[in-house]
């Protein structure tokens, strides 16, 4: 039944709409990226109720998205409301240009959607979120939690609701000849690791870890060799394009080759490259190693920052890398150290340190770029990690 216009607001929820709201919504804004629970405050630490009920069609005619006939019909239907914080609350009934009936129906669905698939997985995994980040090229870096948790559920669920935190915060000076920034770098992840991973692994070996990395790739490729392949863990690749940390395909998407280089065969020092997200000039790289034999290059179909779409194609990026280590190791059997050069997405890095069969392939010797040149960090993937 239509309402007089001089009727100012419709019907007000249910108290069961309501308490349905709260449980569709777990409790949390719904707005995409918020992490406010609405029955606790952070600062004061105390537990009330902070949720606001928002109406997407305002319950009166005059409000955010009102209409003359539909805000009296949907203003106490649980499809037609939200639970937002303060801030939130106030940003979508400020700006209904962009904050239109469709969007804030979109809004709800994702999140109630993922809240319900949640639920249905309670028996998932559960993991603990790894976050390693270190200045690149002296650029800060920086990953955002609300970025994360779409990439886990619904096939994990969290085993703290806090990430773990691995910052390698030391000034690097990426001319410097003697390693001792990247020394300095290395002490401090073996540290960080031991304590924080390594006491996750022994104290929780049912827990695996979801591990979200930003750094050098030589920083990437020792904690990719700390971690080792016997514990569960699941690697995530920052897609750039589409600035999300979800992989864009299912299937194969890039395909790699390997090509030996031969440049003096009375000289010993065998080199490794990788050309994913950019092509190393192998040409040029007698200028920064000295005494090069052979050159082994690992190299993609299509190079770019988002060479690798798909899990698939990281898979295969893995036994592309242990076959090209596999080779090497049956033509020089003597060979102790190899020289890697490596322009690759960071999970790539990771998977460099990770993949390296201890007891059997050469150590790696990891550079890092600077101003078209490569520089020995001092790194060696393999040696005495303890």
């Amino acid at each position: 039944m239509k309402k007089d216009k001089s009727d100012n607001r419709g019907k007000d929820p249910s108290n069961f709409t309501v308490r349905m709201l709260w449980a569709k919504s777990a409790g949390m804004c719904e707005y995409p990226g918020c992490q406010e629970r609405l029955f606790f405050d952070k600062i004061s630490a105390s537990r009330s109720n902070f949720a606001y009920v928002a109406h997407i069609v305002a319950s009166s005619p005059d409000g955010p998205r009102g209409d003359i006939n539909r805000s009296y019909e949907l203003s106490d239907k649980f499809e037609n409301l939200l639970l937002l914080c303060d801030k939130h609350h106030t940003l979508v009934d400020s700006d209904t240009q962009r904050y239109t009936e469709s969007v804030l129906l979109q809004m709800k669905d994702d999140h109630e959607r993922l809240i319900d698939n949640v639920c249905m997985h309670k028996t998932a995994p559960k993991t603990q979120i790894i976050l390693l980040t270190a200045p690149i090229h002296g650029h800060d870096i920086e990953i955002q939690t609300s970025e994360l948790y779409s990439a886990l559920f619904p096939n994990r669920v969290l085993f703290q609701e806090s990430p773990m935190c691995i910052r390698i915060d030391e000034i690097q000076d990426e001319t410097k000849k003697d390693c001792s920034c990247w020394k300095l770098q290395d002490s401090k992840l073996k540290k960080d690791f031991n304590i924080k991973v390594m006491a996750l692994f022994e104290n929780h070996p049912d827990v695996c870890c979801d591990l979200f990395a930003l750094a050098p790739i030589p920083l990437l490729a020792r904690f990719g060799d700390l971690l080792g392949n016997k514990h569960s863990v699941f690697l995530h690749h920052k897609q750039r394009t589409s600035n999300t940390w979800k992989w864009q395909c299912e299937g194969r998407t890039v395909m790699f080759s390997i090509n030996k280089h031969s440049v003096n065969n009375t000289n010993k020092e065998i080199v490794l490259v990788f050309s994913l997200s950019g092509t190393i000039n192998i040409s040029s790289l007698q200028e920064d190693i000295n005494g090069i034999k052979d050159i082994f290059e690992v190299k993609a179909s299509e190079t770019g920052v988002d060479c690798l779409k798909s899990q698939a194609d990281l898979d295969d990026f893995i036994k592309t890398y242990t076959k090209v280590l596999d080779a090497i190791h049956g033509e020089y059997p003597n060979c102790t150290c190899v020289h890697v050069i490596a322009a690759v997405p960071a999970v790539a890095a990771i998977e460099i340190g990770r993949q390296r069969m201890r007891n059997v392939h050469p150590k790696l010797i990891m550079y890092n770029a600077f101003n078209g040149h490569y520089i020995n960090t001092g790194l060696i993937i393999g040696d005495n990690n303890a």
